[in-house]
């Protein structure tokens, strides 16, 4: 995965709800309701991180091993650009 900054898709709408967001999409007519790490990263893809400086603040937050908040946080990424959740940006 390239170090990008990531932000959300403009097709998605959210809320977040006793910790767990709930996405929309205008594209799909699609419904995700996320686990509170999944929307922690969502949180953070505002397009003002890169996917590094994402996994360092899921590292921090939820006291995971560095290696695999960076797997975790890239696969996470990489699973909500293919279904155009969110964009990476140069």
């Amino acid at each position: 995965m390239t170090d990008a900054k990531i932000r959300h898709s403009e097709e998605v709408a959210f809320r977040v709800i006793d910790g767990s967001a709930v996405l929309v999409t205008s594209n799909e007519a699609a419904l995700y309701w996320l686990n509170p790490v999944a929307t922690r990263i969502w949180e953070l893809a505002d397009g003002s991180r890169r996917a590094t400086e994402i996994s360092d603040a899921i590292c921090e937050e939820f006291e995971v091993d560095g290696e695999r908040a960076l797997s975790d946080v890239n696969d996470m990424i990489a699973a909500f650009v293919e279904k155009q959740l969110l964009t990476q940006n140069a």
